[in-house]
């Protein structure tokens, strides 16, 4: 797979803005909302441009303090940290640790590498370094070697709504499509690379990628990648392994492939060993261990709602979309490379594997999304764990992939369609558009209003027109520059840690926690509150629980009668009540359950804790024979109290 000229200058842009933003401490996060939750009137914000988005909390709020968290044990990065859950749980929730599968996650490098700031930089630039490195050499190989539909392909992934809403995800979304492509470029390589040194290079990116892409540990987007891979793996493969290219080099190709297998086999089945009790507490859960779907659950306005998606924002999304991270979505232009190969098939002309393998992918996709599948193919397929928004991903990668494609096509103007066929097909896309947008507005209660549904209409109808023509500027300025407005900007730039790290109360909790780090905490009524007092280094017994605590649960409820509640991956919300009743009270949603418990409960004694965190100052005389004030922060809203009773349980 040889790379000209220009696709080298590209790698070295990404390189040189890896290293650029590494060394400035720039990320792409939303911690600045933490200068409106403490309210701490010095605390900088760090933001360069763009404002943090509340919505993003499972980044904000979740995963930059549980890597914080892990910074702030002793020793750093523990493969246990129980403020997080039971078991091994650093092993399964994409944070840094200190573990021989780091080496196959090259985004948490630098964490081991830099001091903490410049290796959250490394993290966040990391991620659109694999993105975007992925799908362009993934996209070269699509459509041989075609510089300009790669690039456009690779932009338009990357400035996508879907993207951008969830590439702080904690299941390292970014990562993930990256790894994916280049595992596909990897077995290529492996395969008919011309050179020993080609071969060599695809064994390494083989073992480190599956690896990387395997621990993301997400099925809900993992197997509709694999699902894709499948679709298009034999259109990569195909052409060179009927030309018997494979045979060079036979011996060493074959050597390396095993190494590589044995690599990426022994490493999985270690991580297995270590993180097998993690695993198998989180399949026992209720959710999301017993969640079996059988999709069906998205309708059609949501899944071609990616044309609408400009007009959203985290305060305006359609009835019943959840939120706009739910809502976000690419837009779908598959029916134009559709359409070329209707007119192909008309005018006799050759049809390559790719584009059937593409379309049989987004017709079992489209099947799952707006129809569902008799449960025993669920299950069997491994999509009982794919939400359908969820495999919006899937659809998205497939639609851009087979559009560049089409771009790429080399058979001159014999696959083209002519002027008026061009024309034609614009005109019946648009007015298929005006018919989705009605009901795209009959849906959504009439979410988009007449001047949006022209727009889109012009703008997608012109997409559509230069798509078909092959004009790759034209269409890179009809798809990027309103992904690039509206999007650009979802993850703003911010600079260093300074909004959790710079604050009065991070200071006191950290000294604390190293000077008494046995000392449990715990911090009532706050969603979010906890998992900020986590990432000073402090033990806490509630907020985020990717595994449940069931040991330390149990103390509060002996008989396991309301376990159904409480083992679960979810936030765990303390309520202060009086007296020695302890219930536990599911929410609304699958992953937030409240603890109603009396701060002065004598469980938490026998649970170890020291420290308890209120969001009022306490007057109850039973509790203040317990506990003696701490420090208060009336700004914020905390006033913190230490027990007097002895550290050791029982």
């Amino acid at each position: 797979m040889p790379l000209d000229r220009r696709a080298l200058v590209l790698f070295a842009v990404l390189a040189s803005i890896l290293l650029l933003e590494t060394v400035l401490g720039l990320s792409g996060s939303s911690i600045g909302i933490w200068t409106q939750a403490l309210n701490e009137r010095n605390l900088n914000a760090g933001q360069v441009l763009g404002t943090p988005k509340k919505i993003r909390a499972d980044e904000w709020a979740v995963l930059t303090p549980a890597i914080l968290s892990q910074a702030h044990q002793n020793p750093p990065f523990p493969t246990t940290n129980r403020s997080w859950g039971s078991a091994s749980v650093p092993l399964v929730i994409n944070v840094p640790v200190r573990h021989f599968s780091t080496l196959f996650r090259p985004q948490f490098w630098g964490y081991f590498l830099f001091d903490l700031e410049r290796a959250h930089a490394f993290y966040w630039n990391m991620k659109a370094f694999i993105l975007d490195s992925g799908v362009f050499l993934l996209l070269i190989l699509l459509t041989g070697g075609d510089f300009r539909a790669s690039l456009l392909g690779t932009a338009w992934v990357f400035l996508s709504g879907f993207t951008q809403w969830w590439f702080s995800s904690p299941a390292l979304f970014p990562e993930m499509v990256g790894c994916f492509a280049l595992v596909l470029v990897a077995i290529r390589l492996l395969t008919l690379a011309p050179t020993r040194k080609g071969i060599a290079t695809g064994a390494l990116l083989f073992a480190v990628c599956s690896v990387n892409f395997a621990l993301c540990l997400y099925p809900p987007f993992q197997v509709p990648l694999f699902y894709l891979g499948l679709a298009i793996l034999p259109a990569i493969l195909g052409p060179g392994l009927g030309s018997g290219s494979f045979r060079r080099h036979l011996g060493f190709r074959l050597a390396a492939a095993a190494s590589a297998g044995a690599l990426t086999g022994t490493a999985l089945l270690l991580y297995a060993r270590d993180a097998w009790d993690t695993l198998a507490r989180l399949r026992a859960t209720v959710y999301p261990g017993a969640r079996a779907l059988a999709g069906g659950d998205v309708g059609l306005a949501q899944v071609f709602g990616g044309f609408f998606g400009f007009f959203m924002s985290e305060k305006s999304i359609p009835l019943d979309w959840n939120n706009v991270c739910e809502a976000s979505n690419f837009v779908l232009l598959f029916p134009v490379p559709l359409a070329c190969l209707a007119m192909r098939l008309v005018r006799r002309l050759k049809v390559s594997a790719l584009h059937w393998g593409l379309l049989a992918y987004i017709a079992v996709l489209l099947s799952w999304t707006l129809w569902g599948w008799p449960r025993a193919i669920a299950v069997a397929s491994g999509f009982s764990r794919v939400p359908g928004v969820r495999a919006l991903l899937g659809l998205g990668l497939a639609s851009i992939l087979w559009c560049c494609v089409s771009l790429s096509e080399r058979d001159g103007c014999r696959s083209r369609p002519p002027g008026w066929a061009r024309i034609v097909l614009t005109g019946g896309f648009v007015a298929l558009l005006a018919l989705f947008a009605a009901h795209f507005n009959r849906s959504t209660g009439g979410f988009a209003s007449i001047p949006q549904v022209t727009l889109v209409c012009a703008v997608a109808g012109m997409a559509c027109f230069f798509l078909l023509g092959r004009n790759v500027p034209a269409l890179a300025a009809c798809v990027l520059i309103p992904n690039l407005v509206s999007y650009g900007l979802v993850n703003p730039i911010t600079k260093g840690l300074t909004p959790i790290t710079g604050s009065r109360l991070f200071d006191t909790v950290s000294r604390i926690a190293r000077e008494d780090p046995r000392g449990r905490w715990t911090a009532y009524r706050s969603l979010y509150m906890a998992d900020y007092i986590k990432a000073a280094g402090a033990a806490v017994f509630n907020g985020t629980c990717f595994v449940p605590p069931l040991e330390d649960l149990r103390v509060l409820d002996p008989g396991g009668l309301q376990s159904s509640t409480y083992n679960r991956l979810a936030h765990m919300i303390l309520e202060p009540t009086t007296g020695t009743g302890i219930a536990f009270v599911q929410t609304g949603s699958a992953d937030i359950y409240t603890i109603e418990i009396d701060p002065a409960n004598e469980a938490w004694r026998r649970l170890g804790v020291r420290y308890a965190v209120l969001p009022y100052e306490a007057t109850d005389e039973r509790f203040l024979k317990l506990a003696a004030p701490l420090f208060t922060y009336p700004e914020t809203g905390l006033w913190v109290y230490r027990y007097r009773w002895s550290l050791d349980p029982g």
